[in-house]
């Protein structure tokens, strides 16, 4: 759904669609490098 209103032409949306998916992606990948090192906690 954002993907589509990211190409969507609506002069009236001021949302910044592929910034929100920029970040969806940054915390995806934070996430997965989060769970990797679960065993060296200090």
């Amino acid at each position: 759904l954002e993907l589509y209103s990211g190409f969507a032409n609506n002069p009236t949306d001021n949302v910044a669609h592929f910034a929100h998916l920029g970040g969806m992606l940054f915390g995806f990948f934070l996430i997965q490098y989060w769970k990797k090192d679960r065993g060296s906690f200090y």
